[in-house]
């Protein structure tokens, strides 16, 4: 048509902007986000990826509303791929209605510079920097409270103190708790490689404190897929958007401080039996007594205070000690050596009389 004529024409009445959907800015951003492995995550998750990736730019990142985020997902078709099961059921590991809190737990240690699970450009930024290789896990599987600490080496040594540790916090902290804790491991040498007997030893020693361990089947059990779901939250909620800020020893604690209160205490979670709520909503919930203590549990590296937990976890060696040796606990009631022994070997006070005395004994040995 000439172009004399186009004054005339009917213009386009379509609007030139919408205040309701984002901008050129944070679409591009989105979708460039969303084009990296690894990262292909639904509207839910890539909001918490973006606000705690860029908490200093809220009035740019955080006006992104679901409603945005969804226009994003549908102009680009951005879709991702979801996994059932063969029949189309959605199989619960629990019912979640009957445990309760810190009955069902899974432990597990996550490799942090894993190439398989975090992007390339992620992976290059904390591979050069003095950040802990591994990060321990203890989940439990109704609220979803963790318990995190790190360390640059792996050993069956931190596998034990830690957990023991953790057991001994959950048992001073929470008035009335005693009921019997059942923690899920794997076959890894941090654990008891797949031994039976080591696994015995460590319920002897567990069994002072209402604790038993029990390892998964390689084969069929399914249960470890709750913890294992976890790693990859830590991965697209701490690691990939908080990785860059993790310079040094110091500041990496202080982010994984941070997330660990985030996780425990802010982050809804959407699995079964959470229902939106947080952990600690969860935790309220229930009933427990002297839960607001939880959240001070302390980012430990191991490496660094592997002595203080030998010192802590001396109560519990005691207690096995006085269990399977009480004769020699009763020899000690009258024989200063003995008695010497014994406080040497589990640090006790030089008053340690009374300890032991109060294991009593059947028969003088002399």
């Amino acid at each position: 048509m000439p172009s004399k004529y186009k004054g005339v024409l009917n213009s386009s009445r379509r609007p030139k902007s919408n205040k309701r959907t984002a901008s050129k800015e944070q679409e591009a951003y989105i979708v460039g986000l969303f084009q990296e492995p690894k990262l292909k995550v639904g509207v839910a998750r890539m909001s918490t990826l973006v606000k705690r990736k860029h908490p200093e730019k809220e009035s740019i990142y955080h006006s992104l509303t679901p409603s945005k985020m969804r226009g994003i997902y549908k102009r680009n078709n951005l879709t991702l791929r979801h996994v059932r099961s063969s029949n189309g059921e959605r199989r619960h590991l629990y019912d979640y209605r009957a445990i309760s809190c810190f009955s069902m737990m899974h432990y597990d240690v996550k490799h942090i510079l894993d190439k398989h699970a975090l992007p390339d450009s992620i992976y290059q930024l904390l591979s050069g920097r003095e950040i802990p290789k591994y990060e321990w896990n203890i989940i439990d599987a109704r609220s979803r409270f963790r318990f995190i600490a790190y360390s640059y080496n792996l050993s069956a040594e931190f596998g034990q103190r830690f957990l023991m540790f953790v057991i001994q916090y959950i048992r001073a902290t929470l008035v009335a708790h005693y009921e019997v804790i059942k923690m899920g491991i794997d076959n890894g040498s941090e654990f008891c490689s797949g031994s039976q007997k080591k696994e015995d030893e460590w319920n002897d020693l567990l069994s002072t404190i209402q604790t038993y361990i029990y390892s998964y089947n390689p084969n069929f059990d399914i249960r470890k897929n709750l913890i294992e779901r976890s790693h990859l939250t830590d991965d697209e909620e701490l690691y990939i958007p908080r990785g860059e800020y993790m310079g040094t020893k110091e500041t990496f604690i202080q982010e994984a401080s941070n997330y660990s209160y985030y996780w425990n205490h802010t982050r809804s979670h959407s699995g079964i039996g959470m229902n939106g709520r947080t952990p600690y909503e969860v935790l309220q919930a229930s009933g427990l007594i002297g839960i607001d203590k939880l959240l001070a549990f302390p980012t430990l590296i191991l490496d660094d205070v592997i002595d203080h937990l030998r010192l802590c976890n001396k109560p519990i060696e005691f207690e096995q000690f006085a269990k399977n040796n009480p004769d020699k606990i009763h020899k000690a009631s009258y024989c200063q050596k003995t008695k010497r022994d014994i406080e040497t070997q589990f640090f006790l006070p030089l008053n340690a009389q009374n300890v032991l005395t109060y294991y009593p004994s059947s028969g003088r040995i002399d």
